[in-house]
């Protein structure tokens, strides 16, 4: 579960300077489905040095858990 935002290019370009990109992390295309089934195509941010699934920090997930909140959806 989670949330799809719609962004401008702008603000893309922000957020890649938030995150590090392209030097900590690299964008990767992805297909989402909505509640309605509807396909949407997005782009999701991966760590480049990472090569295996790790634990998230537990101030990222508190940001997560935040998020669910704000958008109702635990």
């Amino acid at each position: 579960m989670g949330a799809i935002y719609e962004i401008s290019a702008e603000c893309l370009k922000s957020l890649d300077i938030c995150e590090g990109y392209p030097t900590n992390y690299t964008h990767m295309n992805v297909t989402v489905f909505k509640e309605s089934g509807d396909a949407v195509e997005a782009i999701t941010y991966v760590k480049v040095s990472q090569l295996d699934e790790t634990q998230p920090a537990q101030e990222y997930l508190d940001i997560i858990k935040q998020g669910y909140k704000d958008w109702g959806i635990a």
